[in-house]
């Protein structure tokens, strides 16, 4: 099959997407189909200008690349979007087989006015009603948890639930149980002994990735085990820095900056069996990435860190089917 996968604009800097994209497109080639990436190609957005790269970048994004992906997708049998924030290249299509994968609705969903640490100025809410209205139009939508599925039914409307399903997202083939030397010596590089167990958490400092929450956990668990946090991505904001002081977590707190090389370095320190609290707010939905199938030896927890700083763990979800004993 000639399966035509639309990927993200690289400037963007969405490494979660860019990685999502590239692992369709091995998993997909290595199951013997003819598969072919496409992203928007950075033209006008490269400007050294830095208040015009964000309107210069729609240039590329919207008013060029439909084109681009209109003649693309005349040779391939099967379009894939790969994410939901590019909806709006549906209309590029001409009727021809797809389906979108929409990771989450927290966006559209802040730019209605709800609370989701989303903010959208008035460009913002215009795109992201944008998006939704493409995806009343997509022929296909797969999502990554059950929690999407409901937000789309409810924004989009209940016609939409016979257009889309679940697909549990899956784990990258370079995470794995491997040789751990290459893990070990970057933990060395870190200024951490090899063997010593750790927390990774993955992420930015933006508000509903919720790193406070994330310190405060760490805060708890090692009261009753002795271990290190590990941050991979951007740097601690200075607010952050501030709550790790407070806690009492200096120098037990690890910063891995993965921007640089965003897949080899996660991929080779999430190599090693390690604990990975996920300190989402309540509005991403409960359980949502508690379904994330991992390898053997890998443990990953959903934990609720609350707006006060509370953190119990949610209770085993009751709308996935999921066993009660599967994260013990």
């Amino acid at each position: 099959m000639k399966i035509l996968l639309v990927g993200n604009y690289l400037p963007d800097a969405q490494q979660s997407m860019q990685r999502f994209a590239t692992m369709l497109h091995d998993g997909l080639r290595a199951h013997g189909h003819e598969v072919h990436l496409l992203r928007p190609p950075p033209r006008f957005g490269q400007t050294r200008i830095a208040a015009l790269r964000k309107w210069a970048a729609y240039v590329d994004k919207y008013l060029i690349f439909p084109r681009a992906l209109r003649q693309a997708a005349k040779t391939a049998d099967v379009v894939h979007i790969c994410d939901h924030s590019n909806a709006m290249y549906v209309a590029a299509l001409d009727g021809k087989p797809h389906v979108v994968t929409c990771h989450d609705l927290l966006a559209v969903r802040g730019a209605l006015g709800e609370k989701t640490d989303c903010p959208a100025s008035f460009t913002g809410r215009i795109l992201q009603r944008w998006i939704l209205g493409s995806l009343r139009k997509a022929q296909m939508i797969a999502c990554v948890s059950s929690a999407t599925r409901e937000d789309l039914l409810r924004l989009v409307g209940e016609d939409v639930a016979a257009r889309s399903c679940v697909i549990l997202l899956g784990v990258a083939g370079t995470i794995g149980r491997k040789n751990s030397s290459d893990a070990d010596a970057l933990l060395a590089d870190l200024r951490r002994a090899p063997g010593r167990p750790f927390l990774l958490n993955v992420g930015s400092n933006l508000r509903r990735k919720n790193r406070e929450g994330a310190l405060r956990i760490f805060r708890k668990v090692s009261e009753q085990f002795d271990c290190d946090l590990i941050f991979a991505g951007e740097p601690l904001s200075a607010e952050l820095k501030r709550v790790k002081k407070e806690n009492g977590l200096n120098g037990r707190v690890i910063k891995c900056r993965v921007r640089a090389t965003p897949s080899s370095r996660l991929s080779t320190i999430a190599r090693l069996p390690c604990f990975i609290p996920r300190a989402t707010r309540e509005f991403a939905g409960p359980g949502m990435r508690r379904k994330l199938r991992l390898p053997p030896g890998f443990k990953h927890q959903h934990v609720n860190s609350g707006r006060d700083g509370d953190s119990p763990l949610l209770p085993p979800p009751k709308r996935t089917g999921i066993p009660p004993d599967f994260l013990n």
